[in-house]
């Protein structure tokens, strides 16, 4: 597992557009955050119902401060920045 801080690190580092696949919970869903020169988006992955569809931010750090939706049909609940990402696959 890495930290935040230490994502947030590798994601500063990493030019282009990377595609940074992740999960909290081994048997949970996987999510996405994507890297683009002006924003950041997150996504659960997934088709159908599974997936969430992009969600844009103008920053990582405005990502990873703003609450975040789990499950389409769950409300929104606080994201907080001492997780623990599981597993990171740039």
């Amino acid at each position: 597992m890495i930290s935040i801080e230490e994502f947030e690190e590798i994601y500063n580092l990493i030019p282009g557009e990377p595609e940074f696949e992740l999960w909290f919970d081994e048997d949970g869903p996987t999510y996405m955050i994507i890297k683009y020169a002006d924003c950041a988006t997150f996504q659960r992955c997934g088709n159908g119902p599974r997936g969430s569809g992009e969600f844009e931010y103008p920053s990582l750090d405005a990502l990873l401060s703003a609450p975040r939706r789990i499950e389409s049909s769950q409300e929104l609940e606080s994201y907080s920045r001492h997780h623990r990402i599981g597993q990171l696959v740039p």
